[in-house]
């Protein structure tokens, strides 16, 4: 599972030739950077918000685990952590990513739900090629809304929308600059749950469309740097299938995930995600605790596409009470 919810990203690059592919001349690679690491950011942010709002409703209306059945909890809250290594292909780019979402639900009747969520992210990357070398930094806030409704036993369709204001800095060598950008993100997904032969079947799809408005700016040089506006359109199919099993007279589940990942832009051939399809893997175990639930899954996605590949897991701990 790969929001707009208070993020920073932070990417090191190389200005060099070939870095990040086609980058053009030395004052317009800014601007270039900017657009490949923006649609990176905007992807890892994106599958963030996607998995947290899916993963909040499914375990209210559709849960993996039979134990989170039974009477509905009136409240929900839940917090999310994502820790990620990133791979960008191609490059000697590599980093380190994470994200911190909290999120609250409510039931407003016994098959509807509404939430709030906000969060922090940082992803921190380097590169040096030819002794030359870059940073750029960008660091956001915001929060967004979801909801969720269940349309048959073991069925529920979810959607969310967020904002996010993005304060954006760099360095190239000795030049520098700062610019905003806001960010609107909204998606939807479905998602399913059933046992057949022992094992439960957890499929997910989602779709969600991404905008970002990036501000003009200019170095210290007084070199402007234009405006920029990208948009990201991200779709998910895949879901998990696992069991329950004894560990010391506590019941815990497992499972193995995997999906494909659709990706596109437009950024073109400076973008950091590629326009097709990739693989979503993952492995994962959730533990009871009383009233709330304890999840932790290892995963990787990107595999396949010739951009980026990120490794990492995922932690999840939730809490229902009336």
């Amino acid at each position: 599972m790969r929001g707009a919810v208070l993020r920073r990203t932070t990417a090191v690059f190389v200005a060099g030739a070939g870095a990040f592919g086609t980058l053009g001349a030395a004052q317009a690679m800014p601007l270039e950077v900017q657009r490949a690491l923006t649609t990176t950011g905007m992807n890892e942010q994106t599958t963030s918000y996607e998995n947290a709002v899916g993963g909040a409703v499914a375990e209210r209306f559709a849960p993996f685990s039979a134990a989170t059945s039974g009477e509905p909890r009136n409240t929900r809250v839940w917090w999310q952590n994502d820790l990620r290594h990133l791979d960008f292909s191609g490059t000697s780019v590599y980093g380190t990513s994470g994200s911190i979402l909290v999120g609250v639900d409510l039931l407003a009747s016994e098959d509807a739900a509404i939430g709030f969520f906000g969060g922090y992210s940082e992803t921190d990357s380097d590169s040096d090629v030819l002794g030359l070398y870059g940073q750029f930094e960008a660091q956001s806030f915001g929060g967004g809304f979801y909801a969720g409704y269940r349309l048959a036993p073991g069925v529920a369709v979810d959607a969310f929308v967020a904002y996010t204001y993005t304060d954006t800095d760099y360095i190239q060598g000795r030049q520098t600059g700062s610019g905003d950008s806001d960010r609107l993100t909204a998606g939807v997904g479905l998602s399913a749950a059933y046992m057949l032969g022992g094992i439960t079947f957890a499929p997910r799809a989602s779709v969600s469309i991404t905008q970002d408005w990036h501000e003009g700016y200019s170095d210290q040089f007084g070199t402007p740097i234009g405006s920029n506006d990208s948009t990201l359109f991200r779709g998910y199919l895949g879901g998990r299938a696992g069991t329950t099993f004894d560990l010391g007279g506590t019941g815990m589940d497992g499972w193995l995930a995997a999906g494909v990942e659709f990706t596109a832009d437009d950024a073109g051939a400076v973008s950091r995600v590629d326009d097709g399809a990739s693989g979503r893997f993952g492995l994962g175990l959730s533990v009871p605790l009383g009233a709330a639930r304890f999840s932790l899954e290892a995963n990787t996605s990107g595999i396949g596409a010739n951009d980026y590949v990120d490794f990492g897991g995922t932690m999840t701990l939730s809490y229902a009470f009336n």
